[in-house]
């Protein structure tokens, strides 16, 4: 295996998009505590969009709508300094997802925080086919909060969280053990390193399969099955941080939701296939499950 070498993840800066809606600040609150963790500055972006007729002609925003916007992000600059945590705004005019894109590429930024939209999980988004092709293309991990959990209580990201890092013992799975490291031990939490494996049964026939709970004649080979998963896991185990490994019995969304309510969990990092973004998670459809069935931010890194 090869040794990373790397500099340690932390960002700089962590990008927020905004787009007015109470939804979409529901991304804040974490990405304050976030950043306020690591002595990271939040950027504040809100597009304002073009206008587009029926002929076709294009209509740029109004002096109006550049006034509003500014003063609802200058509004949440100033709560944010008032917690401590420093801020910045932009409110460009065009394609949100292009402006976005842009603004996460360059400058510093390192994270990107979005609230998603409703309860189907993946598939709609507060900002609606915008996020798709942001997380299609983003140059940057992106933290995912879960907008319809409101009266959730906001887990704490600060000193002592604790991170979670499902792996499939795929290379692609593994692209975010750096980010989950870098937040790990910028929090100085536990990182937890977990593989889901299923129970092996032995049929009388004596062909080995796999099923959802053990049976006896099983019992031999889901041990073997277990000991390969955890030896995986201890094999790909960054150095120098504070860390566990553990192999999980289940299918892979349950024993993710139930890692993270066991360790309490403030952070679950996965990573997404490179050239699909999120639709197709390098998990196939568990970020979706994860993301549905948790209440815990998502981290999200586009695979390379």
């Amino acid at each position: 295996m090869e040794k990373r070498e790397d500099r340690p993840y932390q960002p700089r800066r962590i990008l927020v998009p905004l787009d007015g809606s109470e939804l979409s600040e529901r991304a804040l609150p974490y990405a304050k505590m976030l950043a306020a963790s690591l002595g990271s500055q939040i950027v504040l972006l809100c597009a304002i969009p073009h206008g587009e007729h029926r002929d076709g002609t294009i209509t740029e925003g109004t002096a109006e709508d550049q006034e509003a916007t500014d003063r609802y992000l200058e509004a949440r600059v100033v709560e944010l300094a008032r917690a401590g945590v420093a801020a910045e705004a932009r409110a460009p005019v065009g394609d949100p997802a292009e402006w976005i894109i842009e603004e996460a590429s360059s400058g510093g930024v390192g994270l990107m925080a979005m609230a998603t939209h409703g309860r189907s999980g993946l598939g709609r988004w507060v900002y609606g086919s915008v996020a798709e092709a942001v997380l299609a293309h983003a140059p940057v991990p992106v933290m995912l909060v879960r907008a319809w959990s409101h009266g959730v209580e906001t887990p704490v990201l600060g000193r002592g969280a604790s991170v979670l890092v499902p792996l499939d013992g795929s290379r692609r799975s593994e692209q975010a053990l750096p980010v989950a490291q870098g937040l790990a031990d910028a929090l100085e939490g536990e990182l937890v390193l977990m593989r889901a494996y299923m129970p092996v049964v032995v049929p009388a026939a004596g062909r080995v399969g796999y099923a959802l709970t053990p049976v006896p004649s099983g019992d031999v080979q889901t041990a073997a099955v277990r000991a390969e998963a955890q030896s995986y896991l201890e094999s790909v185990a960054p150095s120098g941080s504070k860390m566990r490994c553990e192999a999980r019995m289940g299918l892979a969304s349950d024993a993710i939701l139930e890692a993270a309510r066991e360790h309490e969990a403030a952070l679950v990092v996965m990573a997404t296939h490179g050239r699909t973004g999120v639709a197709r998670a390098v998990l196939g459809s568990v970020a979706d499950a994860v993301l549905r069935g948790g209440d815990r931010p998502l981290v999200l890194v586009r695979a390379g």
